[in-house]
């Protein structure tokens, strides 16, 4: 069940309080330092007759230091940008990035 996998997912990444919205924070040194970090990529595919066929990727990538969660999503030139947990956390930004 979706709910069921999503809630698993959720459970499984990396958590803690969300950190601040500083933009000083830079992506790399971050990840350098997490005690945690996780890449959650959403592939949407299309079918063409029996071939499915790679269509636009979203990324998330979470990222624990300190006891803080960090959460970066992608520009459109691919650059790690900081970016707001949805609704309640984890679970809702993973969802709503398969959405």
């Amino acid at each position: 069940r979706f709910q069921d996998a999503l809630d698993q997912l959720a459970e499984w990444l990396p958590a803690g309080e969300p950190a601040g919205q500083a933009p000083s924070v830079i992506a790399d040194d971050l990840l350098a330092e997490a005690d945690r970090a996780a890449l959650v990529t959403a592939t949407r595919y299309t079918t063409q007759g029996s071939a499915e066929i790679a269509g636009a990727s979203s990324d998330l990538v979470l990222a624990r230091r300190r006891g803080q969660l960090y959460a970066f999503g992608r520009d459109p030139d691919r650059t790690l940008v900081r970016q707001r947990l949805a609704g309640n956390g984890v679970r809702d930004t993973i969802a709503a990035l398969l959405a």
